[in-house]
């Protein structure tokens, strides 16, 4: 049902129109409603995680429109708010790992690192003890992977995403569901030198998308263009030009951080083919091409992050 994967629910960041502003308005009264102690003595305690998934989605509403605030006090009070839904969460359901998900994601919008790796571990452990129950979910493994990549720490986010295709190998399999753990795993293995490792993850990610039917997967055309475009070889750097080139249309062309690099790189191409000697354009080509992956990669890190660190709200419906 959507209500599970509500708490993944991103407000706009700019001012929403007035019927935006009445959409929001009834998706927190049927988050308040169905919460209420009333709906908690009709439904009885069997209707303990679905409460919980419902102040999950008022507390991810809060969050990411506290986010959006510039005035500290309404961001600080957005937070608390944030901070109430997680804690009716808990006292209707402690054992569901959303729960865990959103409080780590509320510490480290609080600048508390530390906090929201504890917080995205438990969710772990929590979805380890559901395996072949209703609520087996990826969401906290994918969070948690994406917190310690965003926190430079390779060989955890590795094991977390690794966690995550072992808890659902059918993920990546299906159009519409989670974000596909090969990407972070394609991700950390390049971080830790594993070069190959991450071209098999990448291009794994790659076919998956294709054969699902959701064409050109962008995050995988990065990663694989950042390997190309670092080769010695002066043919592999011109795949990874068109790897960038197939990136840029599958992001449907409006992603202005792949403009950016596709630029650089049509740049990078005028300038090889100058009047230099051929082994000073060549090295001149090379540098060039290994900065542009640098910046391929980094673009491809942020994606990765964008979307597992929402935690995949398709998996949080699993």
């Amino acid at each position: 049902s959507s209500s599970s994967s509500s708490f993944f629910f991103h407000p706009p960041l700019s001012l929403p129109t007035p019927s935006k502003q009445g959409m929001y308005r009834q998706f927190l009264h049927v988050t308040k409603e169905g919460t209420s102690e009333d709906a908690a003595a009709h439904f009885g305690a069997a209707s303990g995680r679905e409460r919980a998934l419902l102040s999950c989605g008022a507390a991810g509403f809060h969050l990411y429109a506290a986010r959006s605030l510039p005035n500290p006090r309404m961001r600080s009070s957005g937070l608390e708010e944030c901070s109430r839904s997680l804690a009716a969460a808990r006292r209707a359901d402690p054992t569901e790992q959303l729960v865990a998900v959103g409080e780590g994601q509320l510490a480290a919008a609080r600048g508390d690192a530390a906090g929201a790796r504890l917080a995205f571990e438990r969710g772990v452990a929590a979805s380890a003890a559901a395996v072949g129950s209703s609520s087996t979910s990826v969401a906290a493994a994918l969070a948690a992977g994406a917190h310690c990549l965003a926190c430079g720490d390779a060989p955890a986010a590795l094991q977390h995403y690794s966690t995550a295709l072992k808890l659902a190998p059918e993920i990546g399999t299906r159009s519409g569901g989670a974000l596909d753990p090969r990407l972070g795993i394609g991700t950390a293995l390049f971080r830790l030198g594993n070069r190959e490792a991450a071209r098999l993850a990448w291009s794994r990610a790659l076919s998956l998308s294709m054969s699902r039917g959701d064409g050109d997967c962008p995050c995988a055309l990065l990663g694989l263009a950042a390997l190309d475009l670092t080769s010695e070889d002066a043919d592999e750097r011109a795949k990874g030009a068109e790897r960038l080139r197939g990136a840029f249309e599958a992001s449907g062309r409006r992603s202005p951080a792949i403009l950016s690099l596709l630029s650089r790189c049509c740049l990078a191409e005028n300038a090889s083919g100058g009047g230099e000697s051929s082994s000073s354009s060549s090295s001149e080509a090379r540098r060039r091409a290994a900065a542009l992956a640098g910046f391929a990669l980094a673009e491809a890190e942020r994606s990765v992050l964008r979307s597992s660190g929402t935690a995949a709200q398709g998996a949080a419906a699993g």
